[in-house]
């Protein structure tokens, strides 16, 4: 490997970062904690970083674990150093989500685990906050160390997980109600074949960390540095882990994440995640980045003005309005059926000036269909399609089926220079090929198979099988950590089989893939989906008391959601509510704006005032 000098180093692929931003960049030294906005360029820092310490061989014997916690997170970032690397480095980084080291840890060291909470080998992944769970436990546990029928039926889904199956022990209340019914869930689980969440998981690397000097070791001899990103978002559980790995080790960290954007307390977010991670880990004072590159001047203008009013500035910003410079406004309609029309003829004419479909989203704080049918429909009603992306964005970055993908594309010729590169890479590590003869005879292989599969006779999922046997399922599940145990690797099959029925994939192969990967379709998620991305055009729908409920603490929580929302923008935010709406029951009910005092305040303290939208 041929090592360049820390002063001969430059940028890879962009022409300048700020100067702190180079700071941290160049910092191989000591931890770093890294306080930005959005649009600051968190993704782009860590990927210079990374290059800057492979390529000066701040870590030539060992690698960069980059921790994520949601998958597009992770694969934007592997994308993002990947196209900056020479091939030859690229396997010194792994990005990967926090849950899936977790669940490396786990399948690797489970035999560590004692064996009456030791998960087996086919384990499956489940989300276990849902009716049928519950109810499952309520029938199966009665007489369980006395357990009745009275005392499960207090059970509810709501926060089931949290409350009886990754709750800390504690003694005191072993034989508590609580306590029998929180060991019952877990060996109702984990026997004969074993239902794991993420959390339980979690719950159990912790364990295997805390008590395995040997893997700490692993880890320390296979890493130097390590990246976290949204640190904000960080549970207290996570925290626990991620202190069980770092703490006292040589590996250094470089933590990224902006107060402001901290949304996801009700998943379990710490509430001072970097005041904590200063003090363990004695940072005296954390890089800040103040640059904006996505949104234009004005919604920069915008962004600063909410941050003044949620901080409680003493002085507030100049607000100059430029021309051409972005724009941001707050309709309000008296129902939802007007706002839905008025939403889709937007759209309509965005598309018409020549925005693409997958520029503009729709962001909503509760996907629930009073929030979405109305304007669903009325886009249907003009030929635009539309869908809630967050049931695809975990599938559509899972390995598996990206590399399904990839081949389906190449049976209907749709072969990019890129993508024929990327298979072939995967293939030759897969095979351990490395001569040019070899690689050369397995393109050609590659080549005929794709051929010999343009027609799809049998069942989707037996042909997406039948994809993969060139590379070899049990070859793939080794090569990929997160599909070592578990069901994964099938789970993923299966659900990505049931999509491609859905869409004729038999007979409209091509088109099928566009539609699965939302091409020509309008985006519609919610807000917390969203951090990390960027649209030219954001609406942001039902600003209004229904969607953001809540005491005081949710609501400070809310207000930063609205910020995360209007964030996402490059040049155009359209924000909504209305006077009226139905519930979840199908009533309708008015709504009183002044109960969302640190919302409504926040944006008429930016300067914008609601339009009110005759329909």
């Amino acid at each position: 490997m041929t090592i360049i000098k820390d002063d001969d180093w430059v940028l890879k692929d962009i022409q300048e970062v700020e100067e702190e931003a180079m700071r941290v960049i160049r910092n191989s030294a000591e931890h770093n904690l890294v306080l930005a906005g959005p649009g600051a360029g968190k993704t782009e820092l860590l990927a210079q970083k990374a290059c800057f310490l492979i390529e000066t061989g701040k870590c030539r014997n060992k690698k960069i674990i980059a921790l994520s916690f949601k998958k597009d997170a992770a694969k934007n970032l592997q994308d993002r150093v990947n196209s900056r690397l020479d091939s030859k480095y690229r396997h010194k980084f792994e990005s990967t989500t926090f849950d899936a080291f977790c669940k490396s840890i786990v399948d690797r060291f489970k035999s560590t685990i004692p064996e009456s909470y030791r998960p087996s080998n086919d384990y499956e992944i489940i989300f276990p906050n849902n009716n049928d769970l519950v109810e499952d436990i309520k029938r199966e546990a009665v007489g369980f160390e006395g357990l009745t029928s009275e005392e499960l039926n207090k059970l509810q889904p709501y926060n089931f997980e949290e409350n009886y199956i990754v709750t800390p022990y504690d003694k005191a209340l072993e034989h508590s109600v609580d306590g029998r019914i929180r060991r019952f869930v877990w060996l109702h689980l984990l026997k004969p074949k074993s239902r794991l969440s993420f959390k339980m998981i979690n719950f159990l690397a912790n364990y295997i960390i805390s008590r395995n000097q040997y893997l700490s070791n692993a880890i320390n001899s296979t890493y130097d540095y390590a990246f976290i990103d949204e640190f904000q978002d960080t549970t207290y559980r996570q925290y626990e882990i991620f202190k069980s790995i770092f703490l006292g080790k040589k590996i250094k960290i470089t933590a990224v994440g902006d107060t402001k954007q901290r949304i996801m307390g009700w998943a379990g977010a710490m509430h001072n995640a970097f005041d904590v991670f200063k003090k363990d880990f004695g940072i005296e004072q954390p890089n800040e980045l103040v640059s904006n590159r996505r949104s234009l001047k004005n919604l920069i203008n915008y962004q600063r003005m909410m941050e003044a009013f949620m901080n409680h500035a003493d002085i507030k910003p100049d607000m100059m309005l430029i021309e051409n410079e972005g724009s941001a406004k707050l309709l309000q309609f008296d129902e939802s059926s007007i706002e839905g029309a008025y939403i889709a003829l937007c759209i309509q004419q965005w598309i018409a000036e020549g925005v693409n479909e997958r520029d503009i989203c729709i962001l909503l704080r509760n996907p629930a269909k009073q929030y979405t049918d109305d304007i669903i429909s009325a886009l249907q009603y003009l030929k635009i399609q539309c869908r809630l992306e967050n049931e695809y964005q975990d599938l559509l970055n899972e390995a598996v089926v990206q590399l399904l993908l990839q081949m389906l594309m190449f049976v209907c010729n749709r072969k990019s220079i890129e993508s024929w590169a990327t298979t072939m890479e995967l293939l030759c590590n897969i095979r351990g090929v490395s001569k040019r003869g070899d690689v050369t005879r397995l393109e050609k292989e590659l080549s005929q198979f794709i051929k010999s599969h343009r027609v799809i006779k049998e069942e989707i999922v037996d042909y997406l099988y039948s994809l993969l046997s060139i590379f070899g399922v049990d070859k793939i599940k080794s090569y990929f950590p997160q599909y070592m145990s578990g069901n994964g690797l099938e789970y993923s099959i299966e659900l990505l089989s049931r999509h491609l029925d859905k869409l004729d994939v038999k007979e409209n192969t091509s088109e099928a893939i566009d539609l699965l990967l939302g091409n020509k379709t309008i985006p519609l998620m919610t807000i917390h989906k969203s951090k990390g991305l960027e649209f030219r055009k954001v609406i942001v729908v039902g600003l209004e008391p229904g969607a953001y409920f809540g005491k005081e603490e949710e609501q400070i929580e809310n207000q930063k959601t609205v910020f995360v929302a209007f964030s996402r923008a490059i040049e155009e935010v359209l924000m909504t509510r209305c006077k009226i709406r139905n519930n979840s029951y199908g009533r309708s009910f008015k709504q009183n704006f002044n109960d969302i005092p640190l919302i409504t305040n926040m944006i008429t303290y930016c300067g914008i005032e609601a339009e009110s939208y005759p329909g």
